[in-house]
């Protein structure tokens, strides 16, 4: 058989590999398995790999405006929650309502507010 492309290599009939030619089977292989660690590879992190030669890194937190945007929002509806709860409650104490709902409803929701605009601004 004449040797080009798609032939198989001399000494080979390629039944041993069926649907390899020569130039797929020639691939180079990683002689190490996909799952091993870094060390394994060679690759050594360095110790100050990440604040070397970026001169504009990205940011870790979340930008000013939009946490102060956030607060904002949380402290607006919180307050407005925790108004209405106090008028419901008012009015519960004067036999107007019950306590047991909407007013309710609306102390829990503004202790929510009240925890994640905690957690916002810490």
């Amino acid at each position: 058989m004449p040797s080009g492309f798609g032939a198989p290599l001399p000494g080979h009939s390629g039944e041993d590999r069926p649907g390899l030619t020569p130039a797929s089977s020639r691939r180079w292989r990683d002689p190490i398995p996909p799952g091993a660690s870094t060390a394994a590879r060679g690759h050594v992190p360095l110790p100050f790999q990440g604040m070397s030669g970026d001169l504009a890194p990205r940011p870790k937190r979340t930008p000013r405006r939009v946490r102060e945007k956030r607060a904002y929002n949380i402290a607006v509806v919180g307050g407005a929650a925790g108004l209405g709860a106090v008028v419901g409650a008012v009015l519960a104490v004067v036999g107007v309502t019950s306590f047991f709902g909407w007013p309710l409803l609306l102390a829990c929701v503004a202790a929510v507010c009240f925890v994640l605009f905690k957690r916002v601004v810490s």
